[in-house]
């Protein structure tokens, strides 16, 4: 990935996929629940980002805050 002809940082692109996460959560009514939990595989996939994102500490404090803010719900993925 570039960003002006050179190479993006690790940090530019880990700040795009939590621009991504936080974006995705706003646009929610409901998280997507597993067993009572946020379930953050089905986060990754619906916000398109790698599976590891939403366990990065800010991503983990934004879908804790979506969650007390919104409450948990069953999304389907077909």
């Amino acid at each position: 990935m570039t960003l002006n002809g050179r190479r993006k940082s690790n940090r530019e692109i880990a700040d795009e996929n939590l621009a991504k996460v936080r974006a995705w959560l706003d646009t929610e009514d409901v998280i997507p629940e597993r067993g009572g939990k946020a379930n953050i595989s089905a986060i990754a996939v619906a916000a398109e980002v790698d599976g590891q994102v939403p366990y990065r500490e800010e991503a983990r404090a934004a879908i804790q805050v979506a969650v007390e803010k919104k409450g948990l719900g069953t999304i389907l993925f077909t």
